[in-house]
């Protein structure tokens, strides 16, 4: 280096994504409204139609290649830890106020997915579905991109032709399987978003959002609801839901990005503590059942009782078992720019 030539800059560390914070945020009310008005039809137009799409597109958004053990590690420790516990403490809670202790009890827990117990375990299949997901990806990230959507496609094909059998695979490995081609969609608006304009991605996603969600309040097109391995109307279904949420993602960037909000750590602390949210939310809303509660109530105990609790156990040691992220530092000591997890889990 010459007497005049400047000093090496150091290298910038890239800035969390706020976008991807607030889509996670959305998704987990999400996921809670579903389950209180589940019986409504509209929670299936405008909820069911997208909330979990959601979370298997953001892994494949942020997805991160690592070497088999290491991503084998990662993800046991953010989804199957806690996935245990959860499920330990709801079967013990369950157990004790219905006495239901039978053979088929302890089966139908050891199975999961649609083998499970009530309401309690709702949203229990997500984590394994994600877990067998993210490791069948791993053995065909290497493919040529337009082979892994073929494959991902001919996958999809048994959630349509034979979904009774996809939902009898033990801890709903078949459905996450099949949610390969969310995992897809989210790879490819990753790769390919960069070519429309910041100001063209907007008013695209806000375009593609309202015909979706159109279509599906019409009757049109028949909405997923990923848990019973219902896919929609085949190819529009899966097709529009995937249009829901890159529209979302765009519209929600464009916000993000005029409002100049590039660090938000009480926000990504937010959605960092959504999987406690994930695997209590249901138990509670059983706990108010007797109680018959207006569904807003419901609605309210069911998503902030357990995110509060969360947020105060990111700071314990019990951390990594009750939400699958470490330990949270003091507030103080956490940095404003840190990378998006690359889990599109809750």
């Amino acid at each position: 280096m010459t007497e005049h030539s400047a000093p090496p800059r150091a290298a910038a560390v890239p800035r969390r994504d706020v976008t991807l914070d607030v889509l996670r945020v959305v998704g987990i009310a999400a996921v809670v409204v579903a389950h209180v008005w589940f019986r409504e039809e509209w929670a299936h137009a405008f909820i069911f139609s997208w909330n979990m799409p959601l979370f298997f597109f953001l892994t494949g958004y942020l997805w991160k290649d690592r070497p088999f053990p290491v991503m084998l590690r990662r993800r046991a420790e953010m989804l199957l830890l806690p996935y245990a516990f959860w499920l330990v403490v709801w079967s013990a809670v369950f157990v004790g106020v219905t006495g239901d202790l039978t053979v088929r009890f302890v089966v139908g827990q050891l199975l999961g997915g649609r083998y499970m117990y009530g309401k309690p375990f709702w949203a229990f299949w997500f984590s394994t579905a994600l877990f067998v997901l993210v490791i069948a990806y791993w053995l065909i990230r290497r493919l040529p991109f337009w082979a892994q959507w073929a494959i991902a496609l001919a996958l999809l094909v048994p959630a349509y032709v034979a979904p009774d059998l996809v939902r009898m695979a033990p801890w709903a490995a078949a459905t996450g399987v099949c949610c390969l081609v969310f995992l897809m969609a989210g790879r490819t608006v990753r790769r390919y978003e960069g070519k429309l304009g910041a100001l063209a991605r907007p008013l695209i996603g806000a375009a593609m959002a309202i015909v979706s969600f159109t279509a599906f309040a019409t009757g049109l097109v028949h909405p997923v609801d990923l848990k019973l391995v219902d896919f929609g109307s085949p190819v529009l279904g899966v097709l529009l839901a995937i249009a829901i949420v890159t529209g979302l993602a765009w519209m929600l960037r464009a916000v993000v990005d005029a409002t100049r909000l590039h660090s938000a750590p009480a926000l990504s602390l937010l959605a960092e503590s959504t999987f406690m949210v994930t695997l209590t939310h249901a138990g509670i809303l059983w706990a108010l059942d007797p109680l018959a509660l207006p569904p807003i109530l419901q609605f309210a105990l069911a998503l902030f009782v357990p995110w509060g609790a969360a947020l105060v156990v990111r700071h314990t040691r019990a951390s990594p078992l009750l939400t699958g992220m470490p330990r949270r530092a003091s507030s103080r000591a956490v940095p404003a720019r840190v990378h998006a997890s690359s889990s599109g889990r809750p």
